[in-house]
């Protein structure tokens, strides 16, 4: 189904939706906090830390505080990383295996959430412009998230990129970017995170053992995004529901997740903004699956370089 609706949102939504990226990862810090607290105590410094982090959310709605909640964010993030490092040592945990999990885990998302603000940052200049990243870099990023959410899940699946790999309670995702440039990619920024946020998504709504197939190509016409799970499925009559700002499938309301959830809503909002389109396919019940296309027209500035990369090529 082609979603063809307009988002009727107010500059504080969107605002969210510029947010996401950060405000997913914040709601792992948290976990994070919570799950150290619960095992090994409770602690004033990351009490405090936590609550700090809680009221920088509060506004992300604020689209004139923007610039000084990413101030306070990597001033927190700084001050957690180090205070992870003292409490190890003022509860006598540097051998502890548990504890060295979470550590790690806890660090790992800290750099993570530090790219995302810069990238935020750098959209706040440029959110239009079509830069180049190489194929490599941008797998890369993919893996790399993915990665963290594998460790954040301590145990319980994996993810892997190949059968060869694959368990019971793997994830496979068949991970595929492609490039008229073979090696590289022009496009906005943002579409790193569209791409990102839609295969985190089939990854949360897929058990353990499913299977994604992920695809991004540039070709000479267009972006194109193609997302496919064997996860739990959106309801039929809920298709063009699901990307409203806030709202979810009625088979998963009951369901804890951390995030936004409006993470189809900044799909479908930036796609148009960029004269692209958007469609859901999706079944529930035996067989379900969800799939997610996009589709955008490359810009002028895409169009000169391909024109001059065909141009090299016919030369060649």
């Amino acid at each position: 189904m082609e979603i063809v609706q307009d988002l009727v949102l107010s500059d504080e939504e969107k605002n969210m939706l510029d947010m996401h990226s950060v405000l997913n990862v914040l709601s792992v810090i948290q976990y994070e906090i919570f799950k150290v607290e619960e095992l090994f105590g409770e602690d004033p410094m990351l009490a405090n830390i936590s609550n700090l982090l809680s009221n920088s959310q509060l506004q992300f709605s604020n689209p004139n505080s923007q610039c000084k909640v990413c101030v306070e964010l990597l001033q927190l993030s700084a001050l957690l990383e180090s205070y992870v490092f003292a409490y190890e040592g003022n509860h006598c945990l540097a051998k502890n295996t548990d504890f060295i999990k979470y550590k790690e885990n806890i660090l790992n998302i800290i750099k993570v959430l530090g790219i995302r603000i810069s990238e935020l940052q750098e959209r706040r200049i440029s959110f239009r412009e079509w830069n180049e990243i190489s194929v490599d870099d941008f797998r890369r990023q993919i893996i790399d998230i993915m990665g963290a959410i594998e460790r954040n899940a301590k145990g319980k699946y994996d993810i892997v990129y190949s059968q060869e790999h694959r368990k019971n309670n793997s994830y496979l995702i068949n991970l595929s970017i492609e490039s008229v440039f073979d090696e590289c990619l022009v496009i906005p920024s943002v579409f790193q995170d569209l791409f990102r946020d839609i295969v985190c998504n089939a990854r949360k709504y897929t058990p353990p053992g499913g299977e994604i197939s992920a695809r991004f190509y540039q070709d000479n016409h267009e972006l194109g995004i193609d997302v496919l799970d064997n996860g739990c499925g959106i309801p039929d009559d809920e298709i063009d529901q699901v990307v409203l700002y806030g709202k979810r499938a009625s088979n998963v309301e009951g369901r804890v997740t951390r995030g936004g959830g409006f993470g189809l809503t900044k799909a479908l909002y930036v796609t148009k903004r960029f004269g692209g389109r958007f469609w859901i396919d999706s079944k529930t019940g035996e067989n379900s699956y969800t799939e997610v296309k996009i589709r955008v027209p490359n810009s002028h500035t895409a169009f000169k370089l391909i024109e001059a990369n065909n141009s090299e090529e016919a030369v060649a």
